[in-house]
């Protein structure tokens, strides 16, 4: 075995051990101690592979950018309207975050670190932050091909409209996932699931794009 297959193998068991960690307890509560333990490593092999806890959750939110785009790209070669694929779109994304509880809470920590100023970032972040625009390349994709078929409002800019769903829809889910969630349990929403929040915010949503009739 090569020493690149080997450290390959190292660095999956390492990411393995954080996620059922961060599963079970949280985020915030986990230590790279824990971590290392879990992994059957010292700690100075784990710092040897990742240089922060971090690092190691940046990595865990590229690896779910990259799953995730993969449906999305998928999606964009099926024989859907661009108004279905928005609204395909909308549906993967929360199905996945319901399959993979630590999506969200992973890329709120890739999201805290870009937005820092004056910090230099490492690659992974590099590579993650590619790993967004390409998942909002596909949106901005779908819009223009609902422009193109007639689905979608021609009066608004794909890259614009894009964007908007993009971000409205990580907003809704944020709404419902996020740990501070119960921020949120106002008593007149409190029974809303969040397949019930984003299946009327798609409807909104969708009806507000299509093409305006005479």
């Amino acid at each position: 075995m090569s020493i690149s297959t080997k450290t390959h193998q190292r660095k999956e068991s390492i990411l393995e051990s954080a996620t059922e960690l961060f599963e079970t307890h949280s985020i915030e509560s986990v230590s790279m101690h824990q971590i290392a333990q879990n992994a059957g490593i010292s700690k100075g092999a784990l710092y040897l592979e990742f240089e922060s806890k971090e690092d190691i959750i940046v990595t865990i939110a590229l690896g779910f950018c990259r799953d995730l785009n993969q449906v999305f790209s998928h999606i964009l070669t099926h024989s859907l309207t661009g108004l279905e694929m928005l609204q395909t779109f909308g549906q993967q994304r929360l199905e996945y975050a319901k399959e993979n509880p630590l999506y969200l809470p992973s890329l709120h920590v890739y999201q805290n670190i870009v937005a820092r100023d004056g910090v230099e970032v490492s690659d992974t972040v590099y590579a993650c932050k590619s790993e967004v625009d390409n998942a909002l390349s596909f949106v901005i994709r779908a819009a223009q091909i609902g422009i193109s078929d007639g689905s979608v409002r021609a009066d608004i800019k794909p890259e614009q409209l894009g964007l908007m769903i993009f971000a409205a829809s990580k907003g809704m889910l944020d709404l419902f996932q996020s740990p501070k969630q119960e921020m949120f349990n106002h008593s007149l929403i409190h029974d809303m699931t969040a397949e019930e929040a984003m299946k009327q915010f798609m409807q909104v949503v969708l009806h507000g794009i299509k093409p305006i009739e005479p």
